[in-house]
């Protein structure tokens, strides 16, 4: 059986955060996928400019799609600035959707906005992305951004930002977007 996360970041912290993370890098790249989902579980936890890298470079290589998976969603929790049109090339790849789309909205790029807003009309998309919105419109420069695209929405599609919320952070999210379409349409 693999080791679990919280084990594998134990034993690697013997030694030091240097040495942790080779060690968990190591667990990583290994043949077993449960394994290497352990070890990048644990890297993601340790967090720091290492582990970021060396979740990005496993999100980015050739390899198991589920350990690759792991690493994204290792650096969205880290919310990490991934690259943008690295991200948008995962969207097309069902695994990938809903974490890449996360991910976007931590990327303070404008490249992030328009493939965010065309998934908002999707959905099970829609609260991730809003959710992604919301969070790319704190970013000041991009605020004016996201209000503009939200705008050119048809009339249809912003009236229904709000409906189908059903959890708080759901409503938290659309309700940022709705303010942020309401204070562009007084201007």
């Amino acid at each position: 059986a693999a080791p679990e996360p919280a084990v594998l970041a134990r034993q690697a912290w013997v030694g030091g955060g240097a040495h942790a993370l080779s060690r968990l890098s190591h667990h990583a790249r290994d043949p077993d996928s449960t394994t290497a989902t352990a070890a990048l579980e644990a890297i993601a936890r340790i967090g720091g400019r290492g582990a970021e890298d060396e979740l990005t470079a496993v999100l980015f290589a050739e390899g198991d799609e589920v350990v690759r998976l792991a690493a994204l969603e290792g650096l969205v929790a880290l919310r990490s600035r991934l690259p943008a049109p690295r991200l948008v090339q995962l969207l097309d790849r069902p695994l990938f959707t809903r974490p890449a789309l996360r991910a976007l909205g931590f990327t303070a790029d404008r490249a992030a906005v328009e493939p965010l807003v065309g998934r908002l009309s999707i959905g099970r998309l829609a609260t991730v992305s809003a959710s992604a919105l919301a969070q790319l419109s704190e970013v000041g420069e991009l605020r004016e951004i996201v209000a503009g695209a939200l705008t050119a929405l048809p009339e249809a599609a912003r009236s229904s930002l709000l409906e189908g919320a059903s959890s708080e952070d759901e409503v938290r999210a659309r309700s940022s977007l709705a303010v942020l379409l309401l204070s562009r349409d007084v201007r």
